[in-house]
């Protein structure tokens, strides 16, 4: 398949250490997950911020599922109860304006829990600071939150729970400091919401990056295990593939080229 790259690249050799420059795309964050049946998710950035697996290095039972899919070598299957990936701490995921994206499948809908396909830091029980999930009507929306303590989210309009239909789908949520937007398959969903502030990444004490699951759902069950089913278990419930973070928000043009596939 196609790999995206950076503008330029320089290699430490000395001492075993690397330093690369920026993207010219604007890509912060490119995990292909084509790596079938490996504990690491290589990131092609240029970041080198790799993802781990579940809870350790090792096979243990928070490991996502390694599938195989049509458009190229592998995706990984999430089973909704404990499976997650997650990105240690990273600088460059905490653009001002950022893109979201992912091929997601499910045919699960659940308007039960809350599910979180990808999840940047977290504030207790209450929000990421940025966030694919399936929102309290266990659809699709995007949001972003704010610097202010509790956190408040504003989302995108929500693409309603027929997106999981057992197909693949192209989502990307995007914001500019203009409008939290949401698009699925190349098309937008509504016109956006009205949004003009910092994301709080400062706000958020969780810091790590997570794919199918929130970085504070584990805190929220630990804290108040009545709660597990709403906010604790936010693992998602499907398939996952071709996760990309981006420094700006992608334009609509941009998104109906991306979701021709990859």
């Amino acid at each position: 398949m196609k790999k995206l790259t950076n503008l330029a690249g320089v290699l430490c050799l000395i001492g075993n250490c690397a330093v690369y420059a920026a993207p010219a795309t604007g890509i912060v964050g490119n995990w292909h997950i084509d790596e079938e049946n490996r504990q690491k998710l290589l990131d092609s950035s240029g970041y080198a911020k790799n993802a781990r697996l579940g809870s350790t290095t090792n096979v243990d039972i928070d490991d996502p599922t390694w599938i195989t899919r049509r458009f190229d070598t592998s995706a990984l299957h999430f089973d909704g109860i404990d499976d997650f990936v997650v990105v240690p701490y990273a600088k460059n995921l905490e653009p001002a304006t950022v893109s979201v994206e992912a091929w997601v499948r499910s045919s699960s809908p659940d308007t039960e829990r809350l599910q979180y396909i990808v999840a940047k830091s977290g504030f207790s029980c209450v929000s990421a600071a940025y966030a694919l999930y399936t929102g309290n009507s266990g659809g699709l929306t995007f949001y972003v939150a704010d610097q202010i303590t509790t956190a408040k989210a504003v989302e995108s309009p929500d693409a309603g729970i027929q997106i999981w239909d057992g197909a693949w789908h192209h989502v990307v949520g995007t914001y500019d400091k203009t409008a939290v937007r949401l698009f699925v398959d190349g098309v937008e969903i509504g016109t956006g919401t009205p949004a003009n502030f910092s994301i709080g990444y400062k706000s958020h004490p969780s810091k790590d990056l997570y794919i199918g699951d929130y970085d504070a759902g584990k805190v929220c069950i630990e804290n108040d295990p009545n709660i597990e089913g709403t906010y604790g278990n936010s693992n998602f419930a499907g398939d996952i593939d071709e996760v990309r973070i981006w420094n700006r928000a992608l334009t609509g043009a941009e998104v109906s080229v991306r979701a021709l596939g990859d």
